[in-house]
């Protein structure tokens, strides 16, 4: 009885804690089409194919690297939250117990721990990395989507051609010409 209470509770079924941060995520990169789906559409499989081969290998990397570094940011975040939690804490400690030097150690021990931490996060730019990837990733979806709907420049008999290359463009932080 015990255990299946625990498990109805477990920190991953509670809300808060669905998205919360892995210490080592495992991140599947995901086509932008499922492979299954593509029989599905006769009329599209050409093009469907043609985006498998073409966009899907760059845009399953800036998504999986955009899901990293999202990630890590969220990690900093946690790690920040906690130690500015604990600097308060023993702050109060501190005001409590104001004969007492030890409390005051600590607070300034927090408080260094907390500044490394944010500022370990502002080195490691894990936010601006993610909104790059996730920006390329996103480019290459809409690049898909204007493939599938032969917009423009994606007419005529050179397609392909035009599709790898704006390709190439996203991956180097260009604007497709």
């Amino acid at each position: 009885m015990t255990i299946a209470w625990v498990k109805k509770i477990s920190p991953r079924r509670i809300t808060l804690f669905k998205r919360w941060p892995r210490l080592r995520p495992k991140i599947e990169p995901e086509p932008l089409f499922p492979v299954g789906r593509i029989a599905e559409f006769p009329a599209l499989k050409p093009d469907l194919e043609t985006i498998a081969q073409v966009i899907d290998p760059a845009y399953q990397e800036f998504d999986v690297n955009a899901l990293r570094s999202q990630n890590s940011f969220w990690r900093q975040q946690v790690a920040l939250i906690i130690v500015s939690a604990l600097t308060a804490a023993f702050g109060s400690v501190q005001a409590a117990y104001d004969h007492q030097v030890w409390p005051g150690i600590v607070v300034a021990v927090l408080g260094v721990l907390s500044a490394a931490v944010a500022g370990l996060g502002e080195e490691r730019a894990a936010q601006r990395a993610y909104l790059e990837q996730r920006v390329k990733a996103e480019r290459l979806r809409a690049l898909a989507f204007g493939f599938l709907a032969e917009l423009p420049p994606f007419t005529g008999d050179d397609r392909r051609s035009k599709l790898a290359s704006a390709v190439t463009d996203i991956r180097g932080g260009r604007e497709p010409a």
